[in-house]
């Protein structure tokens, strides 16, 4: 793999913990946040230190031959115990039995870490190698410990991560993106076990006398950064995915607030009294279209006793012999009624007393309130405007 292969993942993950230092500096003491800027940060590390160019640049600074060996691995295994931690801590929260799981598998890994420092040490490994290390020394003793433990490592956390996302996704039904951001992050695991298996089959090709040392070196390193970033797609989707849907809602709620301008126009205009004094802040879309939907209830009940069901009964048959749909015909009766009443409010006209108690129902829902909205460009909405018609509507 090129070194952009490994400089572009460390670049990029890196470039998500800068955007997250902010935060974490102003909640020091929340469990969740520094897990998820802990992988960040052994993340982007683990791609920019298993560059070869900088594990030469290692070898060179330290003066120990294969130095960065160890150095990687260790990072690998130490970021396999901060997504495990992470994952305890965003499902469980801060309680105590998130706490205690939790250095439980931080306890395990350093012991990890510790025994492949321990086994290089004890190891020999005089001749740099960059890519191969794994099956160069496959059979060496002391690195060929250190090999399998950095394996053993890999294995572990990928079979615990994707066992704890697949337990956790079901429980998480009403969070779509959680969920799928769950799948994902298993599905990252399973790759990343991939990724274990051809260095695992290689190595041990080594002990058989075989050759298969470019599952090693061609064929797992590319697997490794698809898994990676496949479960760093995952960790990020719930962030990503619930913010896209927030910011759907608030165009759904700006385009239905500008739907409903039409009928509020028209309520407002008959009955000022309807619009409070209050001033709104402009971004605050939500408080705005709740304001909007009741001035238009408010509005609605001040012209009640100018409508009747008779407008209503003459629009609808209108409506439903151009061919409307019942859900766009009771549109047109609604908005015909409001209209006729308004105009009846503007010219005077007494209400009848029959027609105090009509439109008694229950406030409509958003989705009938912008029908009525359009419907009121209606050219058979139109008719009912002139007060001659309305007149001979009128009981």
């Amino acid at each position: 793999m090129s070194d952009e292969g490994y400089w572009i993942p460390a670049l990029a993950i890196w470039a998500a913990l800068a955007g997250r230092l902010p935060t974490l500096m102003r909640n020091r003491h929340d469990p969740l946040l520094r897990a998820v800027c802990t992988v960040l940060l052994l993340n982007g590390s683990a791609f920019f230190c298993a560059n070869p160019w900088v594990i030469g640049l290692v070898n060179r600074v330290t003066g120990i031959p294969n130095f960065a060996a160890p150095l990687v691995y260790g990072l690998i295994c130490a970021l396999s115990a901060a997504c495990i931690v992470l994952i305890i801590y965003w499902r469980d929260g801060n309680s105590q039995a998130a706490r205690k799981a939790a250095h439980r598998w931080i306890l395990t890994y350093s012991i990890g870490v510790a025994l492949i420092i321990a086994a290089f040490t004890v190891g020999d490994a005089p001749v740099e190698r960059r890519v191969d290390l794994d099956t160069y020394y496959a059979t060496a003793p002391g690195i060929r410990e250190m090999i399998v433990l950095y394996l053993l490592a890999v294995v572990v956390g990928s079979v615990a991560m994707t066992t704890m996302c697949w337990r956790w996704a079901p429980q998480v039904r009403h969070r779509a993106w959680l969920r799928r951001g769950l799948h994902t992050i298993a599905l990252g695991y399973i790759i990343s076990l991939g990724f274990a298996v051809l260095k695992g089959a290689a190595v041990a090709a080594r002990w058989t006398g075989n050759d298969w040392d470019e599952l090693s070196t061609l064929a797992a390193p590319p697997v490794a950064t698809i898994g990676t970033l496949t479960a760093a797609a995952g960790f990020l989707m719930p962030l990503v995915g619930e913010r896209l849907t927030a910011l759907r809602s608030t165009l759904n709620d700006w385009l239905t607030y500008r739907a409903l301008r039409p009928l509020w126009d028209a309520v407002r205009a008959a009955a000022p009294s309807i619009v409070a004094p209050m001033a709104m802040p402009w971004w605050d879309i939500d408080l705005r279209l709740t304001r909007r939907i009741a001035e238009i209830h408010d509005g609605r009940l001040a012209l009640r006793p100018y409508c009747n069901t008779s407008v209503a009964d003459a629009a609808r048959s209108r409506a439903e012999s151009e061919g409307l749909d019942n859900q766009d015909a009771d549109a047109v009766a609604e908005a015909a009624t409001l209209v006729a009443a308004i105009t009846a409010k503007a010219q005077g006209v007494e209400p009848a007393p029959a027609a105090r108690d009509t439109f008694d129902e229950p406030p409509h829902r958003c989705a009938t309130l912008i029908q009525i909205s359009r419907a009121l460009s209606s050219p058979t909405v139109a008719a009912f405007s002139r007060p001659a018609h309305q007149q001979e509507t009128r009981p």
